[in-house]
């Protein structure tokens, strides 16, 4: 399959798709004969090139090696951290003819489109349930085959998907990132901030005692003081003219 051409560049006979080594042409062949030697221990999914398998062991195992010099957040993948650099680029160059919305990236304009159209192409072969994003149906499809590849390094916990493991971690790092803007009580986990806050909207121990309104917290309670003091300075103005 392997074509030498004059300029000592080998191209592929099936795409003509051009290499300069012939390790990658060999690795690039392999799609065409739709071969996959590189198996993941951990699901058996099938990769052309050893890299690609080590990129994939990064989803199972949590780590993120690939890192924005601009703003340090991390990525499993070299392909997401360089769709990422692109939003630092500046500028938003396609725009929905719809809404005007903007996007950096021509094919995050192209998924946005299926908001508007309405279109689902994205089946699940189980159910036969549509999808507009194809990760939406790639999460679906785990309900469906039980599948849990995210596995936690530490104690083994397997997860079907990526935020349920990073969730879990924190049981080990004892970190607790989510805060209540009310109280200032930290979680480990959103859902737990969600349930707490809902305390609060049931309980407003901040008394206005002026008018009797209950606030949640102090912070609502001067804003409304505020109201008492402009209707009270307008009151004194009018009594003076």
């Amino acid at each position: 399959m392997t074509t030498h051409r004059p300029e000592n560049k080998l191209i592929c006979n099936v795409c003509n798709r051009q290499f300069v080594q012939k390790k990658n042409l060999i690795s690039h062949e392999m799609i065409h004969k739709g071969e996959r030697p590189f198996k993941c221990d951990v699901c058996e999914k099938g990769f052309t090139r050893k890299e690609d398998l080590k990129s994939h062991s990064y989803i199972h195992t949590g780590q993120t090696p690939h890192v924005c010099k601009i703003c340090d957040k991390r990525f499993t993948r070299s392909p997401d951290l360089k769709r990422h650099m692109v939003t630092h680029a500046g500028g938003k160059k396609h725009a929905c003819e719809v809404c005007d919305k903007q996007f950096t990236l021509l094919t995050d304009l192209n998924k946005h489109i299926l908001v508007h159209t309405g279109e689902s192409p994205h089946v699940c072969e189980f159910c036969h349930k549509q999808f507009t994003r194809g990760g939406d149906l790639k999460r679906h499809v785990l309900v469906h085959t039980g599948e849990k590849q995210f596995a936690c390094k530490v104690c083994d916990m397997r997860f079907s998907r990526h935020d349920g493991l990073k969730d879990h971690f924190l049981t080990h790092t004892g970190a607790k990132p989510h805060v209540c803007a009310i109280c200032s009580r930290q979680f480990g986990h959103m859902s737990y901030l969600r349930k707490h806050v809902l305390i609060h909207m049931r309980d407003k121990p901040c008394v206005c005692m002026l008018c009797d309104s209950k606030f949640t917290c102090d912070k609502d309670l001067q804003k409304h003081l505020l109201s008492h003091s402009t209707k009270i300075l307008k009151e004194v103005d009018h009594e003076f003219m």
